[in-house]
């Protein structure tokens, strides 16, 4: 990352799962398109108002069985479109207070209504121009130092590639 621009595959940059998750779809992570990323009209817009560049998510189930974990990453034209598209969104939901990591972040609980995962929490932060989703569900609503650890995990990647 030079600049708060990260470049290349997103995929490269997604939260490595543990060694003994069962990762689903690709190992390496999906690339999607601003349609795929885009659950409304009003989401596909800010998208296209702040320079939609790429996007990618892995998906995997904990070693445990406890956690499904999701992480997308999305990149826009620049620092201030990532910030700017973070700082629109939020969900309906619980909003949770994440230890502090020194990382912008906004976490909520959300009501599933799914009988196996009544525990859903989704995380949502940037760093330089990739915003973060990071979704947490479970039997058990996720704690709040799983969610921290993990967007720290993700930040450490982002970063450092590693």
């Amino acid at each position: 990352m030079d600049d708060g621009r990260h470049r290349g595959d997103l995929r490269y940059f997604l939260l490595a799962p543990p060694a003994d998750a069962e990762i689903y779809g690709d190992e390496e992570g999906t690339e999607l398109s601003r349609s795929e990323v885009a659950d409304s009209a009003d989401v596909k817009q800010a998208l296209a108002t702040h320079g939609f560049k790429a996007a990618a998510q892995r998906t995997y189930l904990t070693g445990d069985g406890d956690y499904e974990v999701s992480a997308q990453l999305v990149r826009f034209a620049n620092e201030g479109s990532a910030t700017a598209y973070y700082n629109a969104f939020y969900y309906q939901g619980t909003r949770i207070t994440l230890p502090s990591s020194g990382s912008p972040a906004k976490a909520y609980r959300l009501s599933s209504s799914s009988a196996e995962s009544t525990g859903s929490v989704i995380v949502l932060s940037h760093q330089g121009d990739v915003h973060i989703t990071l979704s947490v569900t479970g039997a058990k609503t996720p704690g709040k130092d799983l969610l921290a650890r993990l967007l720290d995990k993700q930040y450490r990647r982002l970063k450092t590639g590693r």
